[in-house]
């Protein structure tokens, strides 16, 4: 493999994108690399990893439905895929049609690695977590997201950000602290889906 044609991940693994080749997929490095990739492609009044909203993502579909594991660990593993992809904002997305083909095709792996079921019911509640967790951190990231229409009428869920102040100002998490989270709760759901035989 040419070298610049491929990328090296946090442990050692090669990750290529133009065939979809993975060496090892390894939660550690989908870990580091999520609590190092802003979001918001950084635009946000404080640093705010992927891993952190993942956590959230988690935490509000175990609040929702704390009996449907299979929904929490595809919360938790939603943006996994960004570990390799990295996290390009929607608006930049949707111009690079490649660029789905080339995330669906990770996605799939990814789900085969971690054993994340895939029907329409996941998929559903996984959607709605997700925009619950944007609606829930992005007007403590941002001075105005008035003018976020998908945002309207969406429930949110302040109290399970990692941390605010008496103010009622959120401190998102180091990325050192957001890495050892991710890995805390995915260490601890997996041990869970397996004390309950689940296909994990």
């Amino acid at each position: 493999m040419k070298p610049g044609f491929a990328i090296q991940t946090f442990k050692g693994n090669v990750f290529d994108p133009k065939t979809i080749y993975i060496d090892t997929i390894d939660i550690k490095d989908i870990a580091h690399a999520l609590s190092n990739l802003c979001r918001y492609a950084g635009h946000c009044r404080d640093f705010y990893s992927v891993a952190e909203h993942s956590v959230l993502t988690y935490k509000i579909a175990q609040e929702l439905w704390p009996h449907d594991l299979e929904a929490q660990w595809a919360a938790l593993l939603h943006d996994a895929t960004e570990a390799y992809v990295g996290d390009v904002p929607t608006p930049l997305k949707v111009l690079l049609p490649k660029f789905y083909d080339i995330e669906d095709s990770l996605a799939e792996l990814i789900a085969k690695e971690f054993k994340i079921k895939q029907n329409k019911t996941v998929h559903k509640r996984v959607k709605t977590v997700d925009l619950m967790a944007l609606a829930t951190e992005a007007p403590n990231l941002f001075d105005d997201v008035s003018h976020w229409h998908q945002l309207k009428g969406i429930e949110t869920f302040k109290h399970l950000l990692a941390s605010v102040d008496r103010e009622g100002v959120f401190k998102p998490r180091s990325s050192g602290d957001a890495e050892s989270l991710f890995l805390y709760h995915f260490n601890a759901l997996k041990r869970r889906m397996e004390n309950e035989k689940r296909d994990i």
